[in-house]
């Protein structure tokens, strides 16, 4: 029994509804790359953003309803929209089908952003021009007995009924293709990360990578989803007017409800599978600061990004060991002390890489003969912790009142496997990441002070997070203001 006119409408309404929530969801995508633009840079970032530009262009036509059919079904508009969902939803299927792709690669083989930039283009192209063909062939086809090929399909123009049958050839084998590849990526993904974390646990260790790990699970698992929710009951409805001739409305509705809504459930996917602490890419943790906690040493401070912590205190200028003497200037020591247990190889790189820049800020030549000692311990480290002990540094060498011919402010940035940035990232994303900078910014000079760099990147990667870092300091040197402008205010008050 075909659907009434009034069961029509109602579809049409529902459509509607549906396709402008997914806009939504789509515009909630674009505004976070926008304000986070270094996802851009990646190949998955890339592949996330046409994605949604795809599920808008579906959105959009689906969204146009039974105006197409109203206009004729040999109208340009229902052409034109038959066109435009075929060739949108297979290749949303296909971009969903390079995320898995890419997913697997990086965490089940360890791969390379290198290697996927070479193969980036090939897939993309793959995933634009498969779909083109099957859009535009049916519309030059000769109609079968007086009807198209695209006309009605109950809701919109597409495949119309009595080509049934090529609905499934053209749309639901690829489907369900990509659908039986990213479950397997998936399973494949959990066998192999599911034996790492076990044999961690016999050796009853946990590291930041294995919150890392599962994170991915978290990420590859909520596409799935989302991938099953939008297009079974679109698969279950066609299937039913295959096999019985017929529409049932019911059906009819769940699928008006969820096709239209993969861009919703797509943005719903990408925000629950961010960042651990569902920060943007280019956002800073919530920064704090005391100045003065310590009552008897020079100067002192406590600086933190995000739960990573680190006091600092400053003793001097003061007398020093006739054996570490100066002449001409002060003698800057630093001891870099970890949270627990005694300081190791990387504390000792630390403490050079702090003197070296207190060496270069302060105007060591007023106090000739003196010693500056810095002792930087750390309260807790859940990452970027080299940039929060230099801004603690500094805090604390502002509260001794120790001269300085500049003001500095440190951020930190990592590299992942797909190229993607990060700024300030926690632990478990400095496990997983590729390269890890930390820059030192001069504020007098503009300019680079100091920075640390480990790990594989190229050029234009390593510019890249030069240009994320400065943006990040003015903000971490705006914040230190405000905080030293609230303690003079405080001591001229008392």
């Amino acid at each position: 029994m075909p659907l009434t006119a009034a069961q029509l409408d109602t579809l049409g309404v529902i459509t509607k509804i549906s396709s402008s929530l997914s806009l939504i969801g789509c515009a909630c995508i674009v505004i976070e790359f926008a304000r986070s633009r270094s996802s851009f840079n990646s190949f998955m970032g890339r592949i996330i953003l046409a994605l949604c530009a795809t599920d808008a262009l579906d959105c959009i036509f689906k969204s146009i309803g039974r105006w197409g059919l109203a206009a004729g079904n040999s109208s340009l508009l229902c052409q034109l929209q038959a066109a435009a969902i075929q060739y949108s939803i297979l290749e949303s299927a296909l971009l969903i089908w390079a995320l898995a792709i890419s997913a697997v690669y990086i965490s089940v083989f360890r791969g390379s952003a290198d290697v996927l930039r070479r193969l980036e283009w090939p897939m993309i192209a793959t995933c634009v021009c498969i779909p083109i063909p099957t859009a535009i062939v049916p519309i030059f086809l000769t109609p079968i007995n007086g009807v198209r090929m695209f006309g009605d399909a109950d809701q919109w123009c597409w495949i119309a009924k009595p080509y049934a049958i090529y609905q499934i050839y053209l749309w639901f084998v690829w489907l369900w293709t990509v659908m039986a590849f990213n479950t397997a990526a998936f399973l494949i993904a959990r066998s192999v990360i599911s034996a790492q974390l076990q044999a961690n646990a016999l050796l009853r260790t946990e590291s930041p990578g294995d919150a890392a790990r599962r994170l991915l699970l978290k990420r590859m698992l909520a596409y799935l989803l989302s991938f099953v929710i939008a297009w079974t009951p679109s698969t279950i409805n066609r299937l039913v007017q295959l096999t019985l001739g017929t529409s049932v409305f019911e059906l009819s509705v769940w699928q008006s409800i969820f096709s239209p809504m993969r861009g919703m459930a797509n943005c719903i996917a990408y925000f629950y599978a961010s960042r651990p602490d569902k920060r943007g890419a280019t956002q800073l943790r919530t920064m704090g600061c005391v100045l003065g906690p310590l009552s008897r040493a020079d100067g002192s401070a406590r600086f933190s990004f995000g739960d990573s912590s680190v006091l600092c205190s400053v003793y001097g200028p003061a007398p020093v060991r006739t054996r570490d003497e100066k002449l001409d200037q002060a003698t800057v020591s630093v001891v870099f002390n970890p949270v627990s247990g005694v300081s190791g190889t990387q504390e000792r790189l630390y403490e050079r890489y702090i003197r070296e820049v207190v060496e270069a800020l302060v105007l060591s030549a007023m106090h000739p003969r003196t010693a500056i000692n810095i002792t930087a311990q750390v309260l807790a480290n859940d990452g970027s912790i080299l940039a929060t002990a230099m801004n603690a540094v500094l805090l604390a060498l502002v509260d001794a009142g120790v001269p300085m011919q500049a003001t500095c402010a440190a951020a930190h940035a990592i590299i992942n496997r797909d190229g993607s940035l990060l700024l300030d990232p926690v632990a478990l994303e400095v496990e997983e990441g590729q390269s890890a900078h930390t820059f030192v910014f001069d504020t007098a000079a503009d300019g680079i002070l100091a920075v640390d760099s480990a790990g594989l990147f190229t050029q234009e990667e390593f510019d890249a997070c030069f240009e994320l870092t400065s943006m990040a300091a003015k903000t971490v040197l705006a914040f230190m203001r405000k905080a030293i402008e609230r303690k003079i205010i405080k001591e001229q008050q008392s």
